[in-house]
């Protein structure tokens, strides 16, 4: 009984873990980051943040034991390929 049980478990397991390889993928939009991120930490000695604008540009602006540096470039959002391994 045991066995079976397991089987019909183990079988719905399966099934219900389809890929969803539909084909219909959303895009990657610069317009879905923007903004302001802050990094949190435990330590309160430095901070962290980087301002993304829609243009494609960042700012980043790092404080540690009240020394500020400033950081600025372009950036662009890439979709990560997914690797099997067998």
């Amino acid at each position: 009984m045991k066995r079976i049980t397991f089987l019909v478990i183990l079988s719905i397991s399966l099934i219900s873990c389809s890929n969803d390889d539909s084909g219909s993928k959303a895009e990657l939009d610069v317009n879905d980051y923007y903004g302001k991120w802050i990094s949190t930490q435990y330590d309160s000695t430095w901070n962290d943040q980087y301002f993304f604008s829609k243009d494609g540009t960042f700012t980043r602006t790092k404080t540690i034991n009240s020394l500020t540096t400033n950081l600025s470039g372009t950036f662009e959002i890439f979709e990560k390929k997914e690797s099997v391994i067998h």
